[in-house]
């Protein structure tokens, strides 16, 4: 497999990161023909690295590769979204990326920028089966996976399974045995803050006083607010009791803790981060980028990757199984009553604010 090295800069840092090259897939009776297919040259695919790209390339890449024989398929890793920013901004005037993962808060500040384009609805038909909470204003970009904020629990500490947030603060399992990743992470600066808001009967759109004077009484019960290595790693092994998490990372955890450590969605809800696919602005494969982001957003594709890492899928379409729901509660149509909307311009004017505050109301006050 060919490496070729990208840089990505974060501030004044400079990143060298490597990009994976796909080789050429062996033809199969319903794959066409190069002859048939103008796909071809080279799509640079900007990725999370690790399992979520491990499991992408099998579920989506290799089979979309499949159809497009005369297509090379590179990877861009960027380990975080505002990384991924960083590169597309560096190089905005004459980008190398065709197609860029992002979540929506970032995506949203990319658009607002200029470095993405409108998706082409008649290139990308599959648009019409989204979601509404995937679409994006002008098809700036599609939401293309759901993930909801999870309470984890290892078995052997919690002996009555949970089906409530309030487990964090009544249960006495969890008093010095709680995991939950800090500010600024999303998890807790939108999660926790928006979920607890609302247990509390505030409007995260008008306030979040409510929400952060509850986590600050949590907070001592907190064994950490920067989990090391994480706080799946720790909930699993046993060394915290709970954790806050994503929900898709949670179900990879479980299934390898093999019975001690489970994810749920509490009866008092979540919300959801959603994944986007961009198309770069003036990127060097415009056509192949809008063929690829159309194969991602259809229901094969979508049914393949929820079915190997959790993810809720953004295509209405999708039909999931028992066995797969049951890993991905907020897919299920009767739980859907538990997914908090977010109003994102909300999110995106004040997770600043509610990361500061998070900061010094909460944290410190541990």
């Amino acid at each position: 497999m060919a490496t070729r090295t990208w840089r990505l800069f974060q501030g004044a840092a400079l990143l060298a990161l490597p990009a994976l090259a796909l080789t050429a897939c062996g033809g199969s009776p319903s794959t066409p023909s190069a002859g048939n297919d103008d796909i071809s040259g080279e799509l640079v695919f900007s990725i999370y690295p690790g399992v979520f790209q491990d499991n992408y390339v099998k579920a989506v890449v290799e089979p979309f590769k499949k159809l497009h024989p005369d297509l090379n398929i590179s990877f861009v890793q960027a380990r975080t979204s505002a990384e991924s920013l960083a590169a597309l901004r560096a190089e905005k005037n004459s980008p190398s990326v065709d197609v860029s993962l992002l979540d929506l808060a970032v995506a949203r500040t990319a658009n607002a920028e200029g470095i993405f384009q409108a998706l082409d609805p008649a290139a990308v038909p599959n648009l019409k089966d989204l979601d509404p909470k995937a679409r994006i204003a002008g098809d700036m970009g599609a939401g293309v996976t759901f993930d909801s904020v999870a309470l984890m629990y290892n078995t052997n500490a919690v002996k009555t399974t949970p089906d409530s947030w309030k487990a964090l603060w009544d249960d006495p399992a969890a008093d010095g045995k709680t995991a939950i990743i800090g500010p600024p992470d999303l998890t807790s600066t939108v999660g926790l803050t928006v979920i607890t808001t609302q247990m509390e009967g505030g409007d995260y759109t008008k306030s979040v006083d409510q929400g952060i004077a509850k986590l600050a009484k949590l907070s001592p019960r907190v064994e950490t607010w920067n989990p090391q290595p994480d706080p799946y790693t720790m909930v699993q092994n046993g060394s915290a009791s709970y954790g806050v998490g994503w929900n898709a990372r949670s179900q990879l955890f479980a299934d390898q803790a093999k019975g001690s450590m489970k994810a749920i969605l509490p009866k008092e809800g979540t919300v959801l981060q959603v994944n986007t696919l961009n198309q770069v602005k003036n990127s060097p494969n415009p056509k192949a980028a809008s063929a690829f982001i159309n194969y991602a957003l259809s229901s094969e594709a979508q049914g393949s990757f929820a079915k190997l890492m959790a993810y809720a899928p953004t295509n209405t379409k999708v039909q999931l199984s028992a066995e797969t729901l049951e890993k991905i509660p907020v897919a299920d149509p009767a739980k859907s009553d538990r997914v908090i909307p977010l109003d994102w311009d909300v999110v995106v004017k004040q997770r600043d604010s509610w990361a500061t505050r998070l900061k010094t109301e909460v944290v410190g006050a541990k």
